[in-house]
């Protein structure tokens, strides 16, 4: 499967993959301060440490390639630190930053470097460890997803309502015309999914 089809497919299922206060916060206008140039832009809710992990790890999930960018690009470490500080209960804050420590703890213990100074293959075995963890455990009751969900859910929740991928990536008509309600995806233009 081509990487667009994979981004279109993401799309449409996008919205059962992200909490309710991610959503609420998305439906409130929450976006990332992309203008503010990496050296003046500060944090609210996360630590340094934290964004330098979250920046990587949402990088893994979503990685740029050719033509399309990737998490990095579109700042979806910033998109989450607004999430953190603004939409999510505080339950949910604190439990995705005890995540994020414990992912960069992991990168210490295991190859003696931070998070952000791994190779790829090293961040994968990281990420894809603790995605095997969240695995196991989404069958068990909890008010709290497991990391991994929640890192990924607001990896791309971030992406999609990026503007740059809103207009670059996903069709964009910034003035809709008429309703179409149930078209084939092979009608569609380009037959990418449209953007809000």
């Amino acid at each position: 499967m081509k990487r667009r089809e994979a981004l279109k497919r993401t799309a449409m299922i996008m919205g059962y993959a992200v909490s309710a206060s991610a959503m609420a916060g998305v439906m409130s206008g929450c976006q990332a301060d992309t203008k503010t140039p990496a050296e003046l832009w500060k944090a609210k809710a996360l630590s340094d440490t934290q964004i330098n992990t979250l920046r990587e790890a949402a990088e893994r999930i979503v990685p740029a390639t050719e033509g399309i960018v990737g998490a990095k690009d579109v700042k979806v470490e910033r998109f989450i630190d607004e999430m953190c500080a603004s939409y999510f209960e505080a339950e949910e804050t604190e439990a995705f930053k005890k995540g994020i420590d414990a992912l960069e703890a992991d990168a210490q213990a295991t190859h003696n470097k931070t998070f952000a100074d791994l190779e790829p293959a090293q961040m994968d075995g990281l990420i894809t460890k603790i995605m095997n963890e969240a695995v196991a455990k989404k069958d068990e009751e909890s008010e709290i997803e497991p990391f991994f969900f929640a890192l990924k859910g607001a990896t791309l929740l971030g992406f999609f309502s990026s503007e740059e991928v809103g207009e670059n990536v996903l069709n964009y008509d910034p003035i809709p015309g008429d309703y179409q309600g149930c078209v084939p995806m092979s009608e569609i233009e380009n037959g990418r999914l449209w953007s809000l």
